[in-house]
């Protein structure tokens, strides 16, 4: 999502470093642990923060073919509950899909559980389980099959500030 606007920005704002931590942890801004964050989910609520929501994450579930030929594709969610899951931990896990599945799915077998999205995906690689990954970070995977059972899940994208850092023009932050 950053990287293929990382040279326009540069191009306007050459003066400053860039420097991307690529993490699934929530960084604390206003301790000064990031400038800047883009965070999913619901709104970012603590005080002294700005946020921008900028876009939408469409999230679904994914095995790989391997996981599927072998234990099979639930055909609804209760189905969830005779197969293994891959889940986040952490912070990871508080997003709302990973929620979700822990509701819908409280018996299922958790085979994995992974700090990052990218954990996660490989898990999946894998064969290790059924997961939640933005459809987005699939494109391109073609070891890897949808499973077509639960509602659509859509997390809202929100770029975040602290109120110390903030400074608006036409191209950054501002008051939401």
């Amino acid at each position: 999502l950053i990287l293929p606007h990382l040279f326009e920005f540069r191009a306007a704002y050459p003066l400053v470093e860039v420097e991307l931590l690529t993490t699934d942890e929530k960084l604390d801004l206003l301790a000064g642990e990031a400038e800047i964050a883009l965070r999913f989910g619901p709104k970012p609520v603590e005080s002294g923060l700005i946020c921008r929501r900028v876009g939408r994450v469409e999230v679904a579930l994914y095995s790989s073919r391997a996981y599927a030929a072998k234990a099979g594709i639930p055909a609804s969610v209760e189905e969830l509950n005779d197969h293994a899951v891959i889940r986040g931990i952490g912070y990871v896990d508080t997003r709302p899909h990973h929620l979700w599945l822990s509701e819908v799915a409280p018996r299922a077998k958790i085979a994995y559980r992974a700090n990052s999205s990218l954990g996660i995906l490989e898990a999946i690689r894998q064969g290790l389980g059924i997961g939640s990954l933005a459809t987005a970070q699939v494109e391109g995977e073609p070891d890897l099959v949808r499973v077509p059972v639960g509602p659509p899940m859509v997390a809202d994208a929100w770029l975040v500030t602290s109120e110390a850092n903030r400074f608006c023009n036409d191209r950054m932050i501002c008051s939401s």
